[in-house]
């Protein structure tokens, strides 16, 4: 009998082993083919669009509609551009008000993006990120990455824009042309050089208004002062970004690939993001949301990208305007953030990815920890948890990458190395699960049982502690358990990575 049993033991852990190693074998192949389908689904569930964005056909809203600032005029006077739909049309303010300046545009190109600033409002009309530290950016159809919407500034305004209560007095500030200190309309600027560009406005009534930018060329940061004066007193005004900062070439959004635009307000430390849908109002074209005391920065986000001004000092408040508007037939929100201007005060302009590494140093050596501009990348609730492994995680996927030069297979071998570390966990789940199943036909059976007792019945007592000790030989629990350890770094350390797949496959693999 002894020996018969034996024999049934090894025979029964030789196909326990057999069977784990097909599993092994099946995450490999399915994995790899995974990452070698990837491109394809890609070109199948994002098929090449047009290089140009679909200009909505519903009317600009209401100019009376509530704005980051609300106005105190009953009839605001209605904008003189009339083809607002054409990114290149370039008309400014036929006003007395200003004196006329020829219309100019000024290219900045440095070794990581080109940017372009119009003297039409002295905004950022156009930012190119063409190179990451030497390698080459695209945008998600692998074309030149475009991170400022051009068929919305026209309309809703461009990035740097200034608002005031005078509705009137805003439109002047945004579509006169203002005077540039710079000749040239194309400047080189590399790594170690600096250029200042200033544009300066000033009207007939005694408004004075000038914005000073300060470029280097191998920084993914610039300094922005700037000042509106009336009759030699500083007159309140919004310095705004948006809309929608991000890669342009992105129509359809996801939670995990391409999350919607977003705003962040960083308020005593404290992060809030908002997505279009989070701002909401009574007017449903132009909703906003304010935040009143200690703002210490903004940024304007996408899934890969960003735009960021922390100012020198805490601002007093901050405002989000969420424009809607209809696009093909669904909605699309235009999301803006502002800041109260403090005249003469330096700002620091973040454009660019959102890389860990690059958002730490920036915060350690420019910022001087002041700030944390690596909390623009949003690891959930459990970022506490999770961003402690994410150096590690990143340092080992390049790693991996300087030896094989292809991250798929830096993202197997992390995959294949977080699953051995869980592994304990996995087993111990999976022994505790088939031990609560054996005994679940017994545990039935003395539930029926005590449904025809009566609670005090001697025998229910009996039935009752066979019960528990049923649930200590084979708690449901003890199953559990050990996987809800692993979510809250798993999910999100997975989400930064690209492993969810592998991950979700490899949980198939071992509980099928």
């Amino acid at each position: 009998m002894l020996i018969r049993l034996s024999h049934n033991f090894k025979h029964l852990e030789v196909h326990r082993q057999n069977f784990m190693e097909k599993r092994f074998i099946s995450f490999i192949v399915i994995s790899f083919l995974i990452l070698v389908g990837w491109q394809f689904a890609v070109s199948y569930f994002y098929p090449e669009a047009i290089t140009k964005e679909q200009v909505s056909t519903t009317p600009t809203p209401n100019p009376n509609a509530t704005s980051l600032i609300p106005s105190t005029e009953a009839n605001p006077t209605p904008t003189t551009n009339t083809d607002s739909n054409n990114p290149d049309t370039n008309v400014g303010v036929p006003s007395p008000e200003v004196e006329t300046v020829a219309p100019k545009k000024i290219t900045i190109k440095t070794p990581f993006w080109n940017a372009t600033f119009d003297n039409k409002g002295g905004v950022l009309t156009s930012l190119n990120l063409h190179h990451f530290y030497g390698r080459e950016i695209t945008n998600s159809e692998y074309k030149s990455l475009e991170l400022v919407s051009q068929t919305t500034r026209e309309k809703f305004g461009a990035p740097l824009r200034l608002e005031v209560e005078d509705k009137t007095l805003t439109k002047v500030l945004n579509e006169s042309f203002y005077s540039v200190n710079e000749e040239s309309e194309t400047i080189e600027l590399k790594a170690d050089e600096t250029k200042e560009i200033v544009f300066s406005l000033k009207t007939r009534s005694g408004i004075e208004v000038e914005k000073r930018l300060k470029i280097t060329g191998g920084k993914y940061i610039f300094d922005f002062q700037a000042k509106v004066i009336k009759d030699s007193n500083p007159l309140p005004a919004q310095l705004i970004i948006g809309p929608n900062f991000g890669d342009q070439s992105v129509k359809k959004f996801d939670p995990y690939v391409n999350t919607p635009p977003q705003i962040l307000v960083v308020q005593n430390g404290k992060t809030n993001f908002f997505a279009g849908t989070d701002i909401t109002g009574e007017n449903k074209e132009r909703a906003t949301q304010a935040f009143s005391g200690n703002i210490d920065w903004i940024a304007s986000i996408d899934h890969y990208f960003a735009m960021a001004i922390v100012p020198v000092e805490k601002a007093p408040s901050s405002i989000i305007e969420n424009i809607t508007i209809k696009e093909n037939e669904t909605e699309k929100h235009l999301l803006s953030v502002s800041l109260p201007l403090a005249n003469d005060k330096p700002y620091l302009v973040f454009v660019g990815p959102k890389d860990s590494d690059l958002l730490a140093t920036l915060s350690k050596n420019l910022l001087k920890s002041k700030h944390d501009l690596e909390i623009m990348l949003n690891y959930g609730m459990f970022s506490f948890i999770v961003r402690p492994f994410i150096p590690v995680l990143d340092f080992s996927i390049k790693a991996i990458y300087s030896v094989t030069y292809n991250y798929g297979w830096g993202i197997i071998a992390i995959t294949l190395l977080i699953n051995l570390v869980f592994f304990p966990l996995k087993w111990k789940s999976t022994v505790a699960m088939e031990k609560a199943k054996k005994l679940q036909p017994r545990q039935k059976e003395i539930q029926e049982k005590l449904k025809k007792l009566k609670s005090d019945d001697p025998r229910a007592q009996e039935l009752q502690k066979e019960m528990m000790a049923l649930f200590k030989e084979g708690n449901p629990l003890a199953g559990c358990l050990p996987l809800l350890l692993q979510l809250p770094m798993l999910d999100n350390l997975l989400l930064f990575s690209g492993l969810k797949i592998c991950l979700l496959l490899t949980q198939l693999i071992y509980y099928q």
